[in-house]
């Protein structure tokens, strides 16, 4: 099983794949050919919120080529809340994809490994070496 941490707003998200020794690997996503300027888009919403929401479906569908992988979904403002209601909503039978959703400041790259590392052991779901 492949298991993910996901740091998300609504401008990039940070991806981080944890193998079962609890290293990670680590991408960068950002959305393709976003604009985020406030031009009506329909009735009571922004382009930039249209966008956000397409952003949303290319970070699910880049997810989902790992169909079984768990996620640790992080974020600091309401993008990663957003993003999980996307999920549920657009992509409902994967859902149980997502462990955890968790509301955290603006981390550096080390940071978000140390937690999701740290949620992924707490969960049984990877071994850090015994150190002597």
């Amino acid at each position: 099983m492949s298991l993910i941490a996901i740091w998300i707003d609504s401008s990039h998200a940070k991806v981080f794949r944890f193998q079962p020794d609890g290293t990670a690997q680590d991408e960068v996503l950002k959305p393709h050919g976003s604009h985020h300027h406030a031009e009506v888009h329909g009735r009571n919403h922004t382009k930039a919120e249209g966008d956000a929401e397409k952003f949303y479906h290319q970070v699910a569908e880049h997810l989902l080529r790992e169909p079984a992988a768990k996620w640790l979904v992080m974020g600091s403002g309401l993008g990663h809340t957003h993003f999980v209601h996307h999920v549920q909503n657009h992509h409902a039978r994967h859902a149980q994809n997502i462990l955890a959703n968790r509301t955290t400041d603006h981390l550096t790259d080390g940071q978000i490994k140390a937690e999701a590392r740290k949620f992924f052991v707490e969960q049984g779901l990877i071994e850090l070496p015994q150190t002597t």
